[in-house]
């Protein structure tokens, strides 16, 4: 059944009200109109009152947010920040979301439901902001040519070439040798040519090749 609301059901009051003043006497029309428009006016009232409540109402925003990133909150067109009753019923939010650099924002959630960054929203309940932001990872590929080794360390453990084995920020050393009665003649790091180990910080896929030729 369809739930009715407060207009419809005045309304109704009002028809059948009206439809008992038909039996009625002149005098007791007077009477009875008069208290039909004194219980309008009451009904309004309270639906006034009732209206005021809800618009007066205030909600929280608030964050859980993991990793790197950037969170901005606009309200109503006007910046905006965290805290306990700060949104008003009916306030229009909108929250923009931003990874740091090297990061993916992989969770952002409202209220525990998806959602887009820049959309925006009309506040009737607190609002919950999750944000989880992830480090890329990036692939090490190593081509070493014949009688040319290869050692990529990280922090002092050895790296195995591999896809997603690197992460934004870590920082790697590379090491390239000819084995014995040879000469390194190509080492080359993402195309660019070195002569001894470099340290380098990582920021995308890092592509290794070595060749070496008889000394």
């Amino acid at each position: 059944m369809a739930t009715k609301n407060s207009a419809e059901l005045i309304d109704e009051v009002v028809n059948y009200l009206d439809k008992q003043v038909t039996v009625l006497t002149h005098r007791e029309k007077i009477n009875v109109q008069m208290r039909i428009d004194e219980t309008i006016a009451i009904l309004q009232h309270a639906l006034d009152l009732a209206k005021d409540d809800q618009t007066s109402r205030k909600f929280d925003l608030t964050q859980d947010k993991t990793g790197a990133c950037t969170i901005a909150y606009t309200v109503n067109g006007e910046t905006a920040s965290t805290g306990a009753n700060v949104l008003k019923y009916g306030d229009k939010l909108t929250i923009t979301v931003t990874a740091s650099t090297g990061s993916t924002i992989t969770k952002l959630q409202v209220n525990g439901k998806d959602y887009t960054s820049g959309t925006e929203i009309t506040v009737d309940t607190d609002i919950a902001v999750t944000v989880i932001s992830t480090l890329n990872t990036y692939n090490l590929t190593v081509t070493a040519g014949d009688n040319t080794t290869v050692t990529v360390t990280k922090g002092g453990t050895t790296v195995s070439a591999g896809t997603g084995v690197l992460t934004y920020g870590d920082e790697i050393v590379i090491t390239a040798e000819a084995s014995e009665g040879y000469t390194l003649s190509t080492f080359t790091i993402n195309g660019e040519s070195y002569a001894t180990a470099q340290t380098i910080t990582v920021s995308g896929n890092v592509a290794v090749v070595t060749e070496a030729t008889e000394a």
